[in-house]
């Protein structure tokens, strides 16, 4: 636990050390456990959630392997406190007004939000049930935002154009997109049949770019990135997939995909599903 602490007590001299670590959670290789998933208890500050895991022991040294972290990234929220002596609720508000999203925000359960899904599960029998009621204050960063389809395509094409536009500046420089997508650590994979080999970059799950073929179409060659989301009474998936090329007008040129489905536990075929809509899009822009 030397570590995370290390990471929430930043000094005016900052280290490569302290720098690893924070690499280190956002490219989940550091975290405990999951057994706050149905918590319905309110946390004040994000410092005040950090009590459920700052005196848990690590699964692994830092760095040394993938472990799956939501806790990692309420530090690191605490972090991003911390540096720009702002909380975290307003730095995400205004990155959000920034780019547009207006139906983007943390979950909390005082607020009314219009036209909000209801959220179910299926029981044993394959039933449907409503979710037990859960609070999210104490993973905001990692799990606990609310959001929409078009607010989550604004983002995937905001972090996308990040990648190739320079003019007017992009919301990421290219350098910092480079960082976030370069994926060293290989992901177990739970599927021996599964072909792809995913590795995780900060952030982001990456599928590599396949050696191009003859006779085949390259649109299943290329490499993509995205990330799943699992919550109580809802699952997602955010997929980028970019093309080999970049338009005369300097814009990254691809295929975004959000899908949110109301539905706890919605089954693995969220990235094939994914990957087939944008095939569809991909091959109608190319006709």
């Amino acid at each position: 636990m030397c570590q995370k602490r290390a990471i929430f007590q930043p000094k005016q001299d900052s280290t490569t050390k302290s720098q690893e670590n924070v690499t280190n959670l956002m490219s989940q290789q550091l975290d405990s456990h999951h057994q706050e998933f149905y918590s319905n208890k309110a946390y004040k500050t994000v410092t005040d959630a950090l009590d459920i895991f700052k005196e848990d022991d690590l699964l692994s040294k830092p760095g040394e392997k993938f472990n799956y972290t939501t806790h990692g990234f309420t530090l690191l929220s605490a972090v991003l406190e911390k540096c720009a002596n702002k909380n975290f609720e307003l730095l995400l508000t205004e990155m959000l007004h920034e780019l547009g999203m207006r139906n983007t925000s943390v979950d909390t359960k005082q607020n009314i939000v219009g036209n909000r899904a209801k959220y179910y599960l299926r029981n044993k029998s394959h039933r449907l049930e409503n979710v037990p009621e859960v609070d999210n204050s104490n993973k905001w960063a990692g799990g606990g935002m609310i959001s929409n389809v078009q607010d989550l395509l604004t983002f995937a094409n905001t972090i996308h154009q990040s990648t190739a536009y320079s003019s007017p500046l992009p919301f990421l420089r290219k350098e910092t997109m480079e960082k976030l997508w370069k994926s060293e650590t290989k992901m177990s994979n739970t599927n021996p049949s599964a072909l792809d080999i995913y590795y995780y970059g900060l952030g982001w799950v990456k599928v590599e770019e396949l050696n191009p073929v003859g006779g085949v179409s390259p649109s299943k060659t290329r490499g993509y990135w995205f990330h799943t989301g699992a919550a109580v009474g809802a699952s997602s998936i955010l997929l980028i997939k970019p093309t080999s090329k970049t338009a005369e007008n300097g814009f990254a040129e691809g295929v975004c995909v959000a899908i949110l489905v109301n539905l706890q536990d919605a089954g693995s075929g969220k990235v094939t599903l994914a990957l087939n809509i944008a095939e569809m899009f991909e091959n109608e822009c190319s006709l």
